[in-house]
């Protein structure tokens, strides 16, 4: 009867393990760290050149999203840009090349990592931008801006915004968004953002909100 019961409780896990792993969908995230190469991008008003700053951020959030179980893709892994020296139009090259790579993948959602410049040195605050056809997009948006302003500057009143003209939200398939991180023309921020502990902050705060979009996706 021992011999029974314990084959009976065996059978059981058995048929309860697979089940429980069939069931967990690895998340992946495509991350675009922009500029690269000859596109400096962005100049800080401290001399920091926007590709660098861009990638150092998204090489910390691949990080910080590998830890918590994701499968991360990259668009940029260095300092070079998406194109070659035949390239008669490099920064088309260039876009038309992460986008490919978008469409290509098994991704789940985009997240373009940027920095912002202005005419007002005043202007400040990270903002994200979403395709104005994309409810997921819209979706991630919000819950990525909700976090800059909960994690980097409550005082920070903006909003996500819609978009309908930016080349890599209208040649994506996938929802993407492209997460203005701060303006490099305001001495205060740019000098925040020069720093390590900065750029790993604004990672985390990106990571959170695109922990809450799961969330939200899934209620």
């Amino acid at each position: 009867m021992a011999v029974l019961l314990i084959a009976a409780v065996y059978i059981t896990a058995v048929r309860i393990l697979p089940l429980a792993s069939s069931t967990d969908k690895k998340r992946v995230v495509v991350l675009d760290a922009g500029h690269g190469g000859s596109d400096s991008g962005k100049i800080s008003v401290t001399g920091s050149l926007e590709k660098n700053l861009n990638l150092s951020i998204t090489l910390e959030l691949k990080t910080i999203l590998e830890d918590a179980g994701y499968e991360v893709i990259l668009t940029r892994k260095d300092e070079d840009g998406l194109y070659t020296e035949k390239d008669r139009n490099r920064k088309i090259a260039d876009m038309k090349e992460r986008c490919r790579i978008i469409n290509e993948s098994s991704a789940d959602v985009v997240v373009s990592i940027h920095l912002n410049s202005f005419t007002d040195p005043k202007v400040n605050g990270a903002q994200v931008f979403y395709y104005k056809h994309s409810q997921d997009g819209k979706k991630l948006a919000q819950c990525i801006q909700e976090s800059f302003r909960d994690n980097l500057n409550p005082d920070n009143k903006r909003i996500e915004k819609s978009n309908d003209s930016y080349y890599m939200l209208l040649n994506t398939k996938l929802p993407t968004v492209i997460a203005e991180c701060g303006f490099l023309s305001n001495g205060e921020e740019a000098a925040l953002i020069d720093t390590q502990e900065y750029r790993h902050n604004i990672a985390q705060a990106v990571f959170e909100g695109i922990e809450n979009y799961y969330k939200k996706d899934s209620e």
